[in-house]
Protein backbone atom coordinates (compact mmCIF):
# COMPACT_ATOMS: atom_id res chain seq x y z
CA UNK A 1 0.00 0.00 0.00
CA UNK A 2 1.04 3.21 -0.85
CA UNK A 3 0.69 6.92 0.44
CA UNK A 4 -2.21 8.47 -1.87
CA UNK A 5 -2.88 11.67 -3.15
CA UNK A 6 -5.14 12.68 -0.43
CA UNK A 7 -1.95 12.62 2.07
CA UNK A 8 -1.06 15.58 1.13
CA UNK A 9 -4.31 17.33 0.42
CA UNK A 10 -5.94 16.84 3.59
CA UNK A 11 -2.44 16.88 5.46
CA UNK A 12 -3.46 13.76 7.09
CA UNK A 13 -0.86 12.47 9.91
CA UNK A 14 -0.65 9.16 12.12
CA UNK A 15 -0.73 11.79 14.81
CA UNK A 16 -4.55 12.54 14.06
CA UNK A 17 -5.13 8.68 14.77
CA UNK A 18 -5.52 8.32 18.89
CA UNK A 19 -7.79 6.34 21.25
CA UNK A 20 -9.57 9.48 21.53
CA UNK A 21 -10.31 10.46 17.71
CA UNK A 22 -10.66 6.79 15.95
CA UNK A 23 -14.22 6.13 15.93
CA UNK A 24 -13.69 2.58 14.45
CA UNK A 25 -10.70 -0.23 13.66
CA UNK A 26 -10.72 -3.05 10.95
CA UNK A 27 -7.94 -6.09 11.05
CA UNK A 28 -8.47 -9.04 8.68
CA UNK A 29 -7.64 -10.98 5.66
CA UNK A 30 -6.61 -9.12 2.89
CA UNK A 31 -9.42 -8.92 0.15
CA UNK A 32 -12.83 -8.33 0.31
CA UNK A 33 -13.25 -5.71 3.81
CA UNK A 34 -17.28 -6.47 4.19
CA UNK A 35 -16.21 -7.95 7.34
CA UNK A 36 -16.37 -11.88 5.85
CA UNK A 37 -12.63 -11.66 6.16
CA UNK A 38 -11.92 -9.88 9.37
CA UNK A 39 -13.66 -7.64 12.00
CA UNK A 40 -14.77 -4.12 12.63
CA UNK A 41 -14.85 -2.69 15.68
CA UNK A 42 -15.95 0.90 17.63
CA UNK A 43 -15.48 3.18 20.17
CA UNK A 44 -17.16 2.65 23.25
CA UNK A 45 -18.12 6.43 22.81
CA UNK A 46 -18.78 6.26 19.33
CA UNK A 47 -20.71 3.37 19.41
CA UNK A 48 -24.27 4.54 19.71
CA UNK A 49 -24.03 6.87 16.36
CA UNK A 50 -22.41 4.27 14.45
CA UNK A 51 -25.13 1.60 15.58
CA UNK A 52 -28.03 4.11 14.96
CA UNK A 53 -26.25 4.85 11.48
CA UNK A 54 -25.79 1.35 10.54
CA UNK A 55 -29.32 -0.02 11.66
CA UNK A 56 -27.94 -2.57 14.09
CA UNK A 57 -25.67 -3.02 17.11
CA UNK A 58 -21.72 -2.79 16.14
CA UNK A 59 -18.97 -4.86 18.31
CA UNK A 60 -17.12 -2.34 20.97
CA UNK A 61 -13.79 -3.12 21.98
CA UNK A 62 -11.58 -0.04 23.02
CA UNK A 63 -8.82 -2.49 23.87
CA UNK A 64 -8.73 -3.02 19.91
CA UNK A 65 -8.54 0.45 19.02
CA UNK A 66 -5.86 0.83 21.02
CA UNK A 67 -4.07 -2.39 19.31
CA UNK A 68 -4.58 -0.84 16.01
CA UNK A 69 -3.59 2.03 16.04
CA UNK A 70 -0.01 0.92 17.79
CA UNK A 71 0.12 -1.64 15.18
CA UNK A 72 0.09 1.12 12.34
CA UNK A 73 2.51 3.10 14.55
CA UNK A 74 4.84 0.40 14.73
CA UNK A 75 4.70 -0.49 10.70
CA UNK A 76 7.05 1.35 8.36
CA UNK A 77 5.89 4.64 7.59
CA UNK A 78 6.23 3.21 3.56
CA UNK A 79 3.66 0.86 4.03
CA UNK A 80 0.98 3.48 5.01
CA UNK A 81 -2.10 4.44 2.81
CA UNK A 82 -3.91 7.68 4.01
CA UNK A 83 -7.76 8.14 2.63
CA UNK A 84 -9.55 11.01 3.03
CA UNK A 85 -10.85 9.93 6.86
CA UNK A 86 -8.33 6.60 7.45
CA UNK A 87 -4.68 5.22 7.71
CA UNK A 88 -4.37 2.03 7.10
CA UNK A 89 -1.12 -0.87 5.95
CA UNK A 90 -0.79 -4.77 5.54
CA UNK A 91 1.46 -5.88 8.22
CA UNK A 92 2.84 -9.77 8.26
CA UNK A 93 -0.59 -10.90 5.96
CA UNK A 94 -3.29 -8.70 7.70
CA UNK A 95 -5.00 -5.13 6.81
CA UNK A 96 -5.16 -3.03 9.57
CA UNK A 97 -7.06 0.29 9.26
CA UNK A 98 -8.59 2.91 11.79
CA UNK A 99 -11.10 5.29 10.26
CA UNK A 100 -11.66 8.99 11.94
CA UNK A 101 -15.73 9.50 11.87
CA UNK A 102 -17.47 11.08 9.12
Amino acid sequence: MEATENTVAKNLTLDAFTAETVEAVYSGRPGCMCGCRGNYRYASKRAALASERRGYEVDVSDAQITRVIKTLRAAPAGSLEFGERYVAAKINGRVYVAYLPK
